[in-house]
């Protein structure tokens, strides 16, 4: 009379391990799509670190050529700096880009038709791997920003404010320019929101922290990674910032002339 019961508990036994090794193999899979997301995302933030060294250099290289980093926007007073052509323009030559350069018709608007076939250029150099591209329909964009020191106003502040970035429109910035050290002074860096093309001055490629949260906040610095930013300094260094970085001293790495006393390395 017992084997019926011994029968059914050797059944259940066998079903329980078949049903555990079920759970163990999708365990084991969903753990291995987790590595290789965290592999992919390790690979991309790499990636993102090299672009913004690749264009680091180019502003280093255009420094050395002219004695001073590019204004925010070219120079231009018939046109708002928004409708100006950008830096990112400006150091195309020292990007492997001379060709597109030199279709540039820097006279006009960025969105003028003399200049649609070189706007219409995508530059992989402006483009971060940890974000889709930019669709066949759209103006290609950027996902790297110039940094424009404090204050909505920050791009217009002349170059000894406490206030002055890296970037600013009607001026430019010499390595003496920048009195807290290029090791402590944030130059460019990713951008969270309001991509456009890298073409055009404003916005779409330069930023000012104007609001907190400084980082994944308002003012769109942040990137596609979760908990930090990955910036460029002036020094030719790429590091990552926390976004639980004190907004203190975020704001004082911004600025070129604020005489903080800070020490970020």
């Amino acid at each position: 009379m017992r084997r019926p019961w011994l029968l059914f508990g050797s059944t259940a036994g066998i079903c329980a391990l078949g049903i555990l090794g079920v759970q163990t193999q999708s365990l084991s899979f969903a753990q291995r799509e987790n590595d290789a997301e965290v592999e992919i995302i390790a690979i991309q933030r790499q990636a993102s670190r090299g672009k913004l060294s690749q264009i680091l250099l180019a502003l280093y290289n255009y420094q050395e050529k002219h004695k001073h980093f590019p204004a925010a926007a070219h120079p231009n007073p018939n046109l708002q700096p928004e409708k100006r052509i950008s830096w990112l323009g400006a150091i195309l030559p020292f990007m492997e880009q001379k060709a597109v350069f030199d279709r540039i018709a820097f006279g006009k608007s960025w969105d003028d038709k003399a200049n649609h076939a070189a706007i219409a250029t995508m530059v992989e150099g402006f483009l971060n791997p940890g974000l889709e591209k930019p669709k066949a329909t759209d103006l290609p964009s950027t996902h790297y920003v110039g940094l424009a020191g404090l204050g909505a106003d920050g791009p217009t502040q002349p170059v000894e404010s406490p206030r002055a970035g890296c970037f600013a429109y009607d001026r430019t910035t010499r390595l003496e320019d920048i009195k807290d050290g290029t090791t402590n002074t944030a130059m460019i860096c990713e951008a969270s929101k309001d991509y456009g093309s890298w073409a055009a001055g404003g916005r779409p490629t330069l930023r000012s922290i104007t609001k907190e949260p400084v980082i994944n906040g308002p003012d769109g610095i942040g990137g596609p990674w979760k908990k930090a930013v990955i910036v460029g300094f002036a020094d030719g260094s790429v590091r990552d910032v926390s976004e639980r970085i004190d907004p203190k001293i975020f704001k004082a790495m911004v600025t070129i002339n604020g005489h903080e006393n800070i020490d970020i390395r």
